[in-house]
């Protein structure tokens, strides 16, 4: 039985991401400046030149226009704090944070709701909400009390953990140090233990095995 892929693949007779393969049609287009022959990719190149997309159906042909805005930090992911990072001149725009493809209201509210952590599903969103409303401004908002800390050692550096509730909230708040992305993040934990363990969890090292799905916290997890 065929996919909606193979179905998609069956109809598309081919298709390209125009000027986003410059880096390699550029490469063939090298040898056109020393007097090889490419006439095969020429239309190829023409493509990459002018459009930033494309594909071609039995009967239709879609070409995308390039992007208007193109806004990145400085490991080349899209990024803005206060615009689109990515448009296009009918009016689509994508906004992102850190490479995390976030709604407008997140990048263009000032002052976000500490709140919006408590209902955000997707893990990388609420860390890019986390890093712009910053850990300790969620927590005094939110009214956390510290019920434990943890710290631990990797390879000489200190990796703290704090675990609080905040008063109407049902989930506990994880506080941690990313050891890798050196920023501070927060994570929802079930107070119960369901369904990892069978005790309430009341110390980092509970909040820490309920994370890893039951298994024992080691802190070689986390290099």
């Amino acid at each position: 039985m065929k996919t909606n892929w193979d179905q998609v693949g069956d109809q598309v007779r081919a298709h390209g991401f125009g000027q986003h393969d410059a880096n390699w049609v550029g490469f063939y287009d090298y040898f056109k400046g020393i007097g090889i022959d490419i006439s095969l990719l020429e239309g190829l190149i023409i493509l990459t030149e002018s459009c930033g997309g494309y594909w071609f159906f039995e009967n239709i042909v879609i070409f995308i226009d390039r992007h208007s805005i193109l806004q990145r930090n400085s490991l080349g992911q899209l990024h803005c704090d206060d615009g689109i990072a990515l448009g296009y001149s009918d009016g689509f725009s994508v906004y992102a944070l850190n490479g995390v493809r976030v709604p407008k209201e997140i990048v263009m509210t000032s002052e976000l709701d500490p709140q919006l952590i408590l209902t955000e599903k997707n893990v990388e969103v609420r860390r890019e909400i986390i890093r712009k409303i910053g850990a300790e401004r969620i927590l005094q908002e939110l009214g956390g009390e510290c019920l434990d800390k943890f710290n631990f050692n990797i390879n000489g550096d200190e990796i703290p953990y704090e675990l609080y509730r905040v008063k109407g909230v049902t989930p506990l708040l994880l506080k941690m140090r990313n050891p890798s992305l050196r920023v501070w993040h927060i994570e929802l934990i079930r107070e119960s233990g369901k369904p990892y363990l069978t005790h309430s969890i009341k110390t980092c090292k509970d909040a820490l095995k309920w994370r890893f799905k039951g298994k024992e916290f080691d802190p070689q997890q986390l290099t």
